[in-house]
């Protein structure tokens, strides 16, 4: 119990909790186009999450944050909900925590124009404006980052999203385009990062919260010697 106590003291001291980990992280950095892989740099994180104040009247929504960590902008991204998206499903609270970024439009089924090459399977999309013209929110530019909700007539829920994504990054370099998917185990594309698609690592807040409770326990085990 003392043990319990000095865990619980040194979190009310530094006032933080441990954070929740994340439903559901997609990288999607696995660029398999054949013209603009040699240019195309970094990747984009997907955060998926069941909504945390989800109204009274509300059966269910998520919320996704997107954060585009590519040297281009992004016209189409397609995910993967088991069982297919409710259609139709609404795009709610859209913000732009970075930038300034024209809210997506939603489309059903697989996406079209991916290539050769995708090895995932996908069944809607979020579309952008690939224009920066006429002033006001404009593309989904490198560096951006935004976040809304998902809300539907029946229940929606984190875990039934997959590790699965096709992402078509344009603006690159000498004009280029470059197509990606998520990454994988298998993945070898440098940008994917080692354990892809993992929430259950651990953030430093929770490990540091540990590491003194651990030291707490260490201190209540020595004075009962």
């Amino acid at each position: 119990m003392r043990n319990v106590f000095s865990l619980l003291s040194v979190v009310a001291v530094l006032g933080v909790a441990a954070p929740a980990a994340q439903a559901l992280t997609i990288n999607v950095a696995d660029c398999y186009s054949n013209t603009g892989c040699g240019v195309a740099l970094g990747g984009v994180v997907v955060n998926i999450n069941n909504a945390p104040d989800v109204p009274a009247a509300d059966i269910g929504r998520v919320f996704i944050e997107i954060t585009n960590n590519t040297n281009g902008f992004i016209s189409q991204l397609s995910l993967f909900y088991a069982g297919g998206l409710p259609n139709p499903t609404a795009v709610e609270n859209f913000t732009s925590v970075l930038g300034s970024v024209q809210a997506p439009t939603l489309s059903y089924g697989a996406p079209n124009g991916t290539g050769g090459g995708l090895t995932q399977t996908l069944n809607f999309s979020f579309n952008y404006t690939t224009s920066n013209s006429g002033g006001g929110a404009k593309r989904f530019d490198a560096g951006e980052k935004i976040s809304f909700y998902l809300d539907a007539a029946t229940a929606l829920s984190a875990t039934s999203f997959e590790n699965a994504a096709y992402m078509h990054l344009q603006g690159l370099p000498q004009g280029q385009s470059a197509k990606l998917q998520a990454c994988l185990p298998s993945s070898f594309d440098p940008d994917c990062p080692t354990d892809p698609g993992d929430p259950s690592v651990p953030e430093p807040t929770t490990l540091m919260l540990l590491g003194f409770g651990l030291v707490g326990a260490g201190v209540a085990g020595r004075r009962k010697k």
